[in-house]
């Protein structure tokens, strides 16, 4: 039951509290379940915004919101100024309602604890849908023919995966037993999913930002733990290496391709698509060429012998600062940076301030790993410029804010 037992009213922080553990536990069990809890928390805010607006009179929020809904206004202007369909608009305004979330998040504040646990479960559940698509019913984990799309499934599963190794060492410092152990699992679960998805993108930071969280808990490392991460390694090793090189080796052939004048391939696609952005941005350096504008600069670009007619094919960029610069212009890089920057600003501060391996210091060391990991598939990804992505990114920002603002206001 959601309400409470004594008013028989509505318990509305319990209703955040389980939006946000759906948002996590739920979010790749099928093709749309990403947008279950996000929909359901922009309702509610929209609502209950009469109740929770004068949080924008908080700095922290403010600034954050304006962050965030930038990117919506910028896109809105360029649809204004070079047209477009108005669909161009439907995925930056989710920014906009993530930033109504965050004032309903930091009024009906959601409990933590369970939040952490919705992460593994969200870790534990997208292992076990991987190895089932692989090798069940055989081939990429998550793949296009069963309506997923590998490349942003994978870069959600790399992020609970991180956030999971996170969480072991916040409950192992905690010496809370069961649950360490369930993220133990979360992690070598995620990991391997993240390999069979064959998501080349999402694999370019993540080793990194991995060994950067196991060099912070360095501390808490005993031998013991070293075997069970070594352990945990070959497990997940067995599990997807020949998705591994299989997609490796495909990359090597493809560039061997792009080395003799094929870009017909995944990899020489994306290098003529980047190549194509920076010749549009150069005609158009303010302001881009307007999301119909690329097509046609393509198509010049093409006609001069620029670029392969690969480009053709595609209406992005595949890379998530090419298409901002593309379309808007070093303006849209600009804003782009603005909304991946700044909350990471104040994720890092609050984790430079906080307590060693306290609450804070891991929700800010979660919510740093979010937008660098985002930031990570958007080199290889117009990661943004789908449904996935813009929701991931900016409700998960949303969040990790609101539940540090939520226990910093409290300390």
């Amino acid at each position: 039951m959601l309400t409470n037992k004594k008013t028989n009213i509505i318990d509305m922080s319990l209703v955040t509290t389980v939006l946000c553990c759906i948002f996590f536990s739920f979010i790749t069990i099928t093709t749309n379940s990403y947008s279950i809890a996000p929909i359901s928390l922009a309702i509610i805010g929209l609502i209950l915004l009469h109740k929770t607006m004068h949080k924008y009179r908080e700095i922290d929020i403010r600034y954050v919101s304006i962050a965030l809904s930038s990117y919506f206004i910028l896109t809105l202007i360029s649809f204004f100024v070079y047209g477009g369909s108005g669909s161009q608009l439907d995925m930056p305004s989710r920014t906009v309602l993530a930033s109504l979330v965050l004032c309903l998040l930091t009024v009906y504040k959601p409990r933590i604890k369970p939040i952490l646990i919705s992460i593994l479960i969200g870790g534990i559940i997208s292992g076990v849908i991987a190895i089932y698509h692989s090798y069940y019913i055989g081939g990429r984990a998550f793949d296009k023919n069963m309506s997923y799309m590998p490349i942003q499934t994978g870069g959600i599963i790399a992020t609970l995966s991180l956030f999971s190794t996170v969480i072991f060492f916040y409950f192992l410092e905690r010496k809370n037993v069961i649950i360490y152990r369930l993220a133990y699992l979360a992690s070598v679960l995620g990991f391997s999913a993240l390999l069979l998805t064959g998501a080349r993108g999402a694999w370019v930071l993540t080793p990194l930002i991995l060994i950067a969280i196991l060099w912070i808990y360095r501390s808490l490392i005993t031998k013991q733990h070293v075997i069970a991460l070594v352990s945990g390694a070959i497990i997940i090793g067995a599990i997807g290496a020949g998705q591994v090189t299989d997609r490796l080796t495909v990359m090597q052939e493809e560039l061997k391709h792009y080395q003799e004048d094929n870009a017909v391939t995944s990899s020489g696609a994306r290098l003529e698509m980047w190549k194509s952005a920076i010749y549009s941005v150069l005609e158009k350096p303010t302001f881009g060429q307007g999301f119909d504008g690329v097509a046609i600069a393509k198509e010049r670009q093409v006609k001069a012998g620029l670029v392969d007619p690969v480009v053709l094919r595609f209406s992005r960029a595949h890379n998530q600062f090419f298409e901002d610069l593309q379309t808007k212009g070093f303006i849209g890089l600009g804003v782009l940076l603005l909304m991946f920057l700044y909350p990471l600003f104040y994720f890092l501060n609050a984790f430079a301030k906080s307590e060693k391996y306290s609450l804070t210091y891991t929700l800010s060391l979660l919510g740093g790993i979010h937008v660098i990991s985002i930031m990570g598939y958007s080199l290889t990804q117009h990661y943004l410029s789908h449904h996935s992505g813009v929701l991931f990114y900016s409700f998960g920002t949303v969040i990790f804010f609101a539940l540090i603002h939520n226990l910093r206001k409290e300390s």
